[in-house]
């Protein structure tokens, strides 16, 4: 039985903290149409939230108001 093709997710943020609800909630809603398990989503979105948050604090001057995507 052949594997189905997952569309690809794009989401793009703004350098701000505060963005990483949005990507959760985007991620979300991406798993549950894909059915993710549980599991599955909660390490998604740890492993997301520390790239990007690391991206936003350690990648950007603070007075840079740009996006990632």
């Amino acid at each position: 039985m052949a594997q189905q093709e997952i569309e690809p997710m794009h989401c793009r943020l703004r350098n701000e903290l505060f963005e990483l609800q949005r990507l959760n909630q985007t991620v979300s809603t991406f798993a549950a149409k894909h059915r993710f398990s549980p599991e599955m989503l909660h390490n998604l979105i740890l492993v997301l939230e520390e790239v990007v948050s690391n991206i936003m604090l350690c990648g950007y001057d603070n007075t840079q108001n740009d996006t990632i995507s």
